[in-house]
């Protein structure tokens, strides 16, 4: 009976979470008329609201962006979405890292305290969620940086956002602090993830990605909050 009343409820949310994302998705086309004119939009009535294209300046080809004949300049608008993506992604890499850190706490702690079958499923049952939440995370982040590369092109920024790979999401373990602590050269260097460097210094006064000292943040002061 509780997991159909849940069930009621997330169904319920979910409605509600649509029906508010509609209004908002309606404001919103009401002033991109003014602000974008050229684009013309006909949202289908039932669809689902999450899942329909806003039609910002990164989904126009670089080479294809028309020339506003209003008071708006398109160079403008592509400004202020690229600075919207660029905090979206820095956003979407600490949650990345967030959820990479509970995975580990959850493994520990079932290492160290779980026993039984029953036990065990319910952890298995948390690492599961977590791990899909890790994939959507990397999946919008993904989406965040194409959108980002529509905008600006080629540059310094890739640096910082560089292109997400499988290989790229793995936890920050104590192994690789312990490597990482010892020499900042070598096998255990390299054996850290980029998230792990990229968001918290960023890039220093000659242009560069101060990786050593934005690590050193991260190990000292974020995995102590969680592990």
């Amino acid at each position: 009976m509780a997991s159909k009343n849940e069930t009621a409820n997330q169904l319920s949310s979910i409605a509600e979470a649509r029906l508010s994302l509609d209004r908002r998705l309606r404001n919103f086309r009401s002033m991109q008329k003014t602000m974008m004119p050229f684009v013309s939009v006909s949202d289908p009535q039932n669809g689902a609201p999450e899942n329909l294209d806003l039609h910002l300046p990164s989904s126009f080809k670089r080479t294809c962006r028309p020339v506003l004949p209003s008071m708006v300049s398109l160079d403008h608008l592509q400004h202020v979405e690229a600075e919207l993506r660029f905090a979206h992604a820095q956003e979407a890499l600490d949650s990345l890292r967030r959820n990479l850190l509970v995975q580990v706490h959850y493994s520990k702690y079932t290492r160290a305290n779980v026993r039984g079958q029953g036990g065990n499923t319910r952890m298995q049952s948390l690492l599961q969620q977590t791990t899909a939440k890790t994939q959507a995370i990397a999946a919008r982040y993904s989406r965040i940086r194409q959108a980002y590369h529509s905008l600006k092109g080629e540059g310094s920024w890739e640096r910082e956002l560089r292109p997400l790979t499988a290989q790229d999401i793995r936890p920050l373990s104590d192994t690789h602090i312990a490597r990482d602590k010892s020499s900042m050269t070598g096998e255990g260097h390299k054996s850290v993830s980029w998230i792990w460097r990229s968001s918290l210094s960023g890039l220093d006064s000659s242009g560069e990605l101060n990786e050593g000292k934005s690590y050193a943040v991260t190990w000292q002061d974020i995995l102590p909050s969680y592990i």
